[in-house]
C-alpha cells in the first residue's frame, strides 16, 4: 500500500471520484454528456471514528484493503473555516442570515455588536464595518 492509494482512497469518499478519475456518460438519445462520480453519503462520514472507519485499497495487486485508522496518525484540531485577507491583513468575515426583518435593522446591529468587541482587540487591529447592505 502506497501513500497515494491512501490519499487518494480518502480524496475519492470525502469529494468524489471525479477529482481524481473523471468519468463521463453520454445519453444517446440527446446526445448531452454527464459527468458520473462516486462519492461516500456525507451522512456515513458523521464522525470522526466513521473517518477512521473509510476503507483504502490498494492499487497494487495482491494488496488487502485496510481501513484507514490503520494505515495512518491522525487527530483532530481546530481550525478556522475560512481564512480571509484585505490587501496582506488578515481578516474576519461576519455572515449573518436575515428572516422576517429589514436588512438595514440587522446591519446596524451587527455595526453596533462589532462597535462594542473594538475595546478587545489589539492596538494595530481595525474594525472597518462594511456592511453589503449599504451602497
Amino acid at each position: 500500500m502506497q501513500s497515494r492509494d491512501v490519499a487518494q482512497n480518502v480524496l475519492v469518499s470525502l469529494s468524489s471520484s471525479f477529482q481524481t478519475a473523471p468519468a463521463f456518460w453520454l445519453d444517446p438519445k440527446n446526445g448531452v454528456e454527464y459527468s458520473v462520480a462516486v462519492q461516500e453519503p456525507q451522512y456515513r462520514v458523521d464522525s470522526y471514528q466513521a473517518l477512521q472507519n473509510t476503507p483504502i485499497s490498494g492499487s497494487m495487486p495482491g494488496s488487502r484493503p485496510q481501513i484507514l485508522g490503520n494505515l495512518v496518525t491522525t487527530s483532530t484540531t481546530a481550525r478556522p473555516a475560512e481564512i480571509s485577507h484585505y490587501t496582506t491583513q488578515p481578516m474576519i468575515n461576519v455572515y449573518a442570515a436575515v428572516d422576517g426583518r429589514d436588512l438595514g435593522g440587522v446591519a446596524d446591529e451587527v455595526e453596533k455588536r462589532v462597535q462594542a468587541i473594538e475595546k478587545d482587540l489589539p492596538k494595530a487591529a481595525t474594525s472597518p464595518f462594511a456592511a453589503r447592505s449599504r451602497p
